[in-house]
């Protein structure tokens, strides 16, 4: 186990025990899976439910709505869908969800205004509302759409205006009650300008080749087969 410990200047000291014996029931996940890859990534999947499985997880998995880029609109209903799901699944026969993972471009939350650090340059680009997958972890908070009015100009998908389904909320209104992971590869620069693909392949299946890439990295990872350099990189802002 890792035990941070919190100092005025942040996280200075990091604990690490190493003969803790292993944790064999560590509760739920529940896997949230875009239904537009459920078929292509059906035995990786399985197979990473098995991997959870035997790190100690009760492993629930279904089926959730996919994002849309193309319109905003759209997305209110399924974001409020797979929040339902999670709530769906805290209660009984599944009690006790500690995690959920996102899998895939699930439906994305979007929240907040503030842009503090100097992102406001460029044309005001980094104010408005920007992706929040927070949301989904806190079961109890209540999360306003009713004051934050802001376009961005300069990019549109930042843009936050009373009853548009993006939250005005810039800090968590409560602790969350679970934990929220999201393996998505949709939207990447790379991706979206043919860096990581040939012109010949679709992007979508491109970014179902990515997610299968990452399962199979992970898999590989918790059976001991990857080889690191010891090597640490240290940098304090």
């Amino acid at each position: 186990s890792i035990a941070p410990k919190q100092t005025q200047g942040g996280i200075r000291q990091i604990e690490v025990a190493a003969y803790t014996p292993p944790n064999h029931n560590k509760g739920k996940v529940l896997l949230l899976v875009d239904q537009t890859h459920w078929s292509a990534l059906e035995t990786d999947l399985n197979y990473f439910v098995e991997d959870l499985q035997m790190d100690g997880w009760q492993v629930v998995m279904v089926k959730a709505p996919r994002h849309l880029d193309s319109r905003w609109s759209p997305n209110v209903k399924r974001i409020a869908k797979v929040k339902a799901l999670i709530q769906e699944h805290l209660g009984a026969p599944v009690k006790g969800v500690k995690m959920a993972i996102l899998i895939g471009h699930v439906a994305v939350p979007y929240s907040g205004y503030v842009a503090i650090d100097g992102h406001t340059l460029r044309g005001d680009d980094h104010r408005g509302a920007w992706s929040c997958d927070a949301y989904y972890g806190d079961i109890d908070g209540i999360w306003h759409d009713n004051e934050v009015d802001h376009i961005n100009r300069t990019h549109a998908p930042a843009s936050n205006i009373p009853g548009d389904g993006k939250f005005d909320e810039n800090q968590l209104p409560t602790r969350l009650e679970i934990a929220i992971g999201r393996i998505d590869f949709a939207n990447l620069p790379s991706l979206n300008n043919g860096v990581l693909r040939n012109r010949s392949v679709k992007k979508s299946k491109m970014e179902v080749e990515l997610i299968r890439q990452y399962l199979n990295k992970n898999h590989a990872f918790r059976f001991g087969s990857l080889h690191f350099e010891p090597e640490t990189l240290i940098k304090s802002h």
